[in-house]
Protein backbone atom coordinates (compact mmCIF):
# COMPACT_ATOMS: atom_id res chain seq x y z
CA UNK A 1 0.00 0.00 0.00
CA UNK A 2 1.31 3.43 -0.97
CA UNK A 3 -0.14 6.41 0.91
CA UNK A 4 0.94 9.95 -0.01
CA UNK A 5 0.82 12.43 2.89
CA UNK A 6 -1.45 10.50 5.25
CA UNK A 7 -3.57 12.49 7.69
CA UNK A 8 -2.31 12.76 11.27
CA UNK A 9 -4.26 9.79 12.68
CA UNK A 10 -3.22 7.51 9.82
CA UNK A 11 0.42 8.60 10.17
CA UNK A 12 0.36 7.84 13.92
CA UNK A 13 -1.14 4.41 13.16
CA UNK A 14 1.59 3.72 10.59
CA UNK A 15 4.36 4.72 13.01
CA UNK A 16 2.88 2.68 15.86
CA UNK A 17 2.52 -0.42 13.69
CA UNK A 18 6.16 -0.05 12.67
CA UNK A 19 5.89 -1.90 9.35
CA UNK A 20 5.68 1.10 7.02
CA UNK A 21 8.42 2.94 5.17
CA UNK A 22 8.89 6.62 4.40
CA UNK A 23 8.55 7.46 0.69
CA UNK A 24 11.62 9.24 -0.62
CA UNK A 25 9.96 9.99 -3.95
CA UNK A 26 12.49 7.93 -5.88
CA UNK A 27 10.66 5.68 -8.30
CA UNK A 28 11.93 3.13 -10.81
CA UNK A 29 9.80 1.72 -13.59
CA UNK A 30 9.91 0.57 -17.18
CA UNK A 31 8.40 2.81 -19.84
CA UNK A 32 5.86 0.10 -20.66
CA UNK A 33 4.92 -0.32 -17.00
CA UNK A 34 4.40 3.36 -16.25
CA UNK A 35 2.51 3.94 -19.51
CA UNK A 36 0.15 1.07 -18.66
CA UNK A 37 -0.45 2.65 -15.25
CA UNK A 38 -1.09 6.06 -16.83
CA UNK A 39 -3.53 4.50 -19.30
CA UNK A 40 -5.40 2.83 -16.46
CA UNK A 41 -5.38 5.61 -13.84
CA UNK A 42 -4.87 8.87 -15.79
CA UNK A 43 -6.31 8.29 -19.27
CA UNK A 44 -7.04 12.01 -19.75
CA UNK A 45 -3.30 12.74 -19.34
CA UNK A 46 -2.43 9.98 -21.82
CA UNK A 47 -4.79 11.64 -24.32
CA UNK A 48 -2.76 14.86 -23.98
CA UNK A 49 0.53 12.95 -24.39
CA UNK A 50 -0.78 11.26 -27.52
CA UNK A 51 -1.67 14.60 -29.13
CA UNK A 52 1.99 15.58 -28.98
CA UNK A 53 3.69 12.29 -29.77
CA UNK A 54 5.19 13.62 -33.02
CA UNK A 55 6.47 16.76 -31.27
CA UNK A 56 8.54 15.00 -28.62
CA UNK A 57 12.26 15.26 -29.24
CA UNK A 58 11.79 17.98 -31.86
CA UNK A 59 12.16 21.78 -31.74
CA UNK A 60 8.33 21.94 -31.49
CA UNK A 61 8.24 19.99 -28.23
CA UNK A 62 8.40 23.04 -25.93
CA UNK A 63 5.66 24.85 -27.84
CA UNK A 64 3.45 21.77 -27.52
CA UNK A 65 4.09 21.60 -23.78
CA UNK A 66 3.41 25.32 -23.38
CA UNK A 67 0.13 24.98 -25.27
CA UNK A 68 -1.14 21.74 -23.70
CA UNK A 69 0.24 21.57 -20.16
CA UNK A 70 -2.90 23.33 -18.94
CA UNK A 71 -4.96 20.42 -20.35
CA UNK A 72 -3.31 17.94 -17.97
CA UNK A 73 -4.96 17.14 -14.65
CA UNK A 74 -3.34 18.92 -11.69
CA UNK A 75 -2.27 15.75 -9.85
CA UNK A 76 1.06 14.35 -8.76
CA UNK A 77 2.35 10.92 -9.76
CA UNK A 78 1.93 9.94 -6.09
CA UNK A 79 -1.84 10.52 -6.01
CA UNK A 80 -2.54 9.84 -9.68
CA UNK A 81 -0.76 6.51 -10.02
CA UNK A 82 1.21 5.28 -7.01
CA UNK A 83 -1.69 5.25 -4.52
CA UNK A 84 -3.91 3.40 -7.00
CA UNK A 85 -1.54 0.81 -8.45
CA UNK A 86 -1.25 -2.62 -6.88
CA UNK A 87 2.13 -2.95 -8.60
CA UNK A 88 4.12 -0.77 -6.20
CA UNK A 89 6.90 -2.26 -4.13
CA UNK A 90 9.37 -0.87 -1.61
CA UNK A 91 13.05 -1.59 -1.36
CA UNK A 92 14.20 -0.46 2.09
CA UNK A 93 17.46 1.48 2.06
CA UNK A 94 19.42 3.45 4.59
CA UNK A 95 21.25 6.36 2.99
CA UNK A 96 21.40 10.09 3.42
CA UNK A 97 18.70 11.80 1.43
CA UNK A 98 16.88 15.10 1.45
CA UNK A 99 14.04 16.43 -0.68
CA UNK A 100 15.72 19.44 -2.25
CA UNK A 101 12.32 20.16 -3.79
CA UNK A 102 11.38 22.16 -0.69
CA UNK A 103 12.67 25.52 0.45
CA UNK A 104 13.43 24.10 3.90
CA UNK A 105 15.62 21.34 2.48
CA UNK A 106 17.34 23.78 0.15
CA UNK A 107 18.03 26.03 3.16
CA UNK A 108 19.48 23.10 5.11
CA UNK A 109 21.99 22.34 2.36
CA UNK A 110 22.73 25.87 1.14
CA UNK A 111 25.90 27.82 1.83
CA UNK A 112 25.10 30.45 4.44
CA UNK A 113 26.58 33.79 5.45
CA UNK A 114 27.74 34.66 8.98
CA UNK A 115 24.11 35.28 10.05
CA UNK A 116 22.82 31.95 8.75
CA UNK A 117 21.23 33.43 5.63
CA UNK A 118 21.17 31.61 2.29
CA UNK A 119 21.47 34.29 -0.38
CA UNK A 120 21.12 33.91 -4.15
CA UNK A 121 21.16 36.77 -6.57
CA UNK A 122 22.10 40.42 -6.21
CA UNK A 123 21.02 40.97 -2.60
CA UNK A 124 21.94 43.44 0.10
CA UNK A 125 21.04 41.68 3.35
CA UNK A 126 20.76 43.94 6.42
CA UNK A 127 20.18 42.48 9.89
CA UNK A 128 18.57 39.28 8.59
CA UNK A 129 19.01 35.93 10.37
CA UNK A 130 18.35 32.38 9.17
CA UNK A 131 16.55 33.63 6.09
CA UNK A 132 16.51 32.45 2.48
CA UNK A 133 16.65 35.27 -0.05
CA UNK A 134 16.44 34.04 -3.63
CA UNK A 135 16.32 36.78 -6.27
CA UNK A 136 16.32 36.02 -10.01
CA UNK A 137 19.19 37.17 -12.20
CA UNK A 138 18.78 40.71 -13.48
CA UNK A 139 16.95 41.83 -10.35
CA UNK A 140 18.26 43.53 -7.23
CA UNK A 141 16.90 43.49 -3.69
CA UNK A 142 17.55 45.03 -0.31
CA UNK A 143 16.05 43.01 2.54
CA UNK A 144 16.21 44.16 6.15
CA UNK A 145 15.24 42.82 9.56
CA UNK A 146 13.87 39.35 8.86
CA UNK A 147 14.46 36.19 10.87
CA UNK A 148 13.45 32.69 9.74
CA UNK A 149 11.83 33.95 6.52
CA UNK A 150 11.75 33.01 2.87
CA UNK A 151 11.99 35.79 0.29
CA UNK A 152 11.82 34.70 -3.35
CA UNK A 153 11.40 36.79 -6.48
CA UNK A 154 10.95 35.22 -9.91
CA UNK A 155 9.03 36.06 -13.08
CA UNK A 156 7.61 39.30 -11.64
CA UNK A 157 6.27 37.46 -8.59
CA UNK A 158 7.32 38.04 -4.98
CA UNK A 159 6.93 35.61 -2.10
CA UNK A 160 7.65 36.58 1.50
CA UNK A 161 6.67 34.08 4.19
CA UNK A 162 7.86 32.47 7.39
CA UNK A 163 10.08 29.47 6.65
CA UNK A 164 7.90 27.17 8.71
CA UNK A 165 4.88 28.11 6.54
CA UNK A 166 6.44 26.94 3.26
CA UNK A 167 3.92 24.10 2.91
CA UNK A 168 1.20 26.74 2.52
CA UNK A 169 2.76 28.16 -0.65
CA UNK A 170 0.69 25.98 -3.00
CA UNK A 171 -2.52 27.08 -1.28
CA UNK A 172 -1.54 30.74 -1.47
CA UNK A 173 -0.64 30.47 -5.15
CA UNK A 174 -4.07 28.99 -5.86
CA UNK A 175 -5.50 32.13 -4.24
CA UNK A 176 -3.74 34.22 -6.90
CA UNK A 177 -5.43 32.31 -9.68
Amino acid sequence: MFKEKPDYDTAVKFVNEGNYFWNSGIFLWTLDGIMQAFKQYLPEMVAVFEKGIYNFGTPEEQDFINDHFVDCPNISIDYGVMEKSPNTFTIPADFGWSDIGTWGSLFTHAKKDENGNALRGKVVSVDNKNTIINIEEGTEAVVEGLEDYLVAYRDHSLLVCKLHDEQQIKIWIEGLK
